[in-house]
């Protein structure tokens, strides 16, 4: 079986600055894209020759590589990304977004601070967050309603900064995408970058190789929603992280929804004992009806307290 990933050691050289990143550990490969870790480096000139400094600070960088679509020579280069091709046209989107995340500066959301093209595709490079996702953290971490409120709290900060600042949705948002730093359990939104502007973008791109997945509303997932994208994708995302981070339990796909619509209040007043105010909230924005879920981050935040 050939290897999908970039082989640890492999250096990706920036063209417009004398900063390098050496691959020191693969983090993880989703549908569009391979994240791995990195220590940048710089050669100095001195009088008598070069000197390399080493950042002491890791970072982090996202390679486009389309798992279903792309492959990868022995030389580290990805096949498949020929103009025209479905592959070609996700990866200017990718590109296009490395400067669009680069430009938002909010607390909660990790940063950007470099773009590479090698290897025929495109890198862009964040701040490394040294601890775990909601996702990991929760398998040893049984954590209190309050605790999960606080949490959703500042994820909701980075997604109404997004919305009403940046004019842009997450479109990926789950317990796996959100970091929480070790040190001081800060909350940081990560794989943002097939986000996307709140205009003209068709559903139907964004269902492709994503699967039916939990943390989706059903228009999202089938592609029936209008040729628009609207702030309701996110916040039933929202709802269903916050849903899992109460519970334990993956939310049941959005499809099932629509054949059991009492699941949600069941299962969190009645199994997992949730307070009837927050079990409102997630099952407001849960609906499988667009228009009955809040129509605002901000709408649902306010439901909280």
């Amino acid at each position: 079986m050939s290897q999908t990933t970039l082989t640890i050691g492999t250096e990706l050289c920036c063209e417009n600055n004398n900063v390098a990143y050496k691959v020191i550990q693969i983090l993880g490969q989703g549908s569009f894209c391979i994240t791995y870790k990195v220590k940048a480096f710089t050669m100095i000139r001195r009088a008598f020759g070069e000197e390399r400094y080493d950042f002491p600070q890791s970072k982090a960088v996202k390679e486009f590589f389309m798992k279903e679509q792309n492959g990868r020579t022995e030389s580290g280069s990805v096949t498949g990304i020929s103009s025209g091709s479905l592959s070609y046209n996700f990866a200017q989107k990718f590109r296009s977004e490395a400067g669009n995340l680069a430009k938002m500066k909010h607390p909660n959301i990790v940063r950007v601070i470099d773009f590479i093209e090698a290897n025929n595709t495109y890198y862009y490079v964040m701040d490394y967050v040294d601890g775990e996702n909601l996702n990991e953290y929760i398998r040893h971490n049984k954590l209190t309603e309050n605790e999960v409120v606080c949490i959703i709290r500042e994820v909701a900060d980075a997604l109404m900064y997004m919305h009403e600042e940046q004019e842009m949705l997450h479109l990926d948002l789950k317990p796996g995408n959100i970091m929480r730093r070790s040190s001081d359990g800060h909350i940081f939104l990560i794989d943002i970058g097939l986000g996307n502007y709140l205009s003209g973008i068709d559903v139907c791109d964004f269902s492709i190789g994503l699967g039916n997945n939990s943390y989706r509303p059903v228009e999202q997932t089938v592609g029936k929603a209008s040729s628009l994208f609207s702030p309701t994708l996110d916040i039933y995302a929202l709802a269903a992280t916050m849903y899992k981070l109460l519970t334990g339990e993956t939310p049941p796909t959005s499809s099932d929804l629509i054949n059991d619509d009492d699941y949600i209040k069941d299962s969190l007043l009645n199994r997992y004992h949730v307070s009837k105010r927050i079990a409102r909230v997630i099952i407001k924005a849960m609906s499988p009806k667009v228009r009955d879920r809040q129509q605002s981050v901000r709408e649902f935040v306010n439901g909280l307290y």
